[in-house]
């Protein structure tokens, strides 16, 4: 998606400079204090928190694969349409 390194799940997802910020950004959004971690690190702490039933780990949960679901869309209208959202756009979607 920025075209710096080899499309791998911890670059795209999670260490891209575009889904950096989104995410940086939704964990700040979700009130949770502490850095992006990477592909393996989320879905552990994910794991982790399935079986809560608290709101912030529900919203956690969606919010993860949502921001999975619109990085990967973006990242497919950015190669096949030659369409780019901004940020903004792609962290309202997902919220």
């Amino acid at each position: 998606m920025c075209k710096a390194e080899p499309e791998t799940h911890q670059h795209l997802f999670f260490a891209c400079s575009v889904a950096n910020v989104i995410w940086q950004r939704l964990l700040q959004w979700m009130s949770i204090t502490r850095s992006s971690a990477g592909w393996t690190e989320e879905i552990e702490w994910a794991t982790l928190h399935a079986n809560r039933k608290s709101i912030q780990d529900e919203v956690y949960r969606m919010t993860l694969a949502a921001a999975l679901y619109y990085i990967w869309q973006e990242r497919n209208h950015r190669i096949f349409q030659q369409k780019e959202r901004s940020i903004e756009e792609i962290i309202k979607q997902i919220i």
